[in-house]
């Protein structure tokens, strides 16, 4: 599953895939809300993006929210430790 607010990034993202992962399933969304349901991911992924949210916690917190007791998290941002909101 392949998630982001902006349409082109999506375009984007789906071309470059094409050719290589066809399983993926990509879908607009907010990460402070995001459209899934409780637990139903066993690993979340979020790469380069945590650094533009205003509140950077709201995603976070949603990223928890889907994620099955016991899955990972895993987070690339490009900002100094300070300012990561889970260390």
């Amino acid at each position: 599953m392949g998630l982001d607010i902006n349409e082109g990034m999506l375009a984007v993202a789906a071309e470059i895939a094409a050719d290589l992962l066809h399983s993926i399933e990509w879908r607009q969304g907010d990460a402070t809300e995001l459209p899934f349901s409780d637990e139903s991911f066993d690993v979340v992924c979020c790469q380069q993006a945590l650094q533009f949210f205003d509140d950077p916690g709201a995603p976070v917190r949603e990223m928890r929210r889907v994620l099955e007791p016991g899955g990972r998290v895993v987070l690339s941002v490009w900002r100094p430790l300070d300012y990561q909101p889970r260390r």
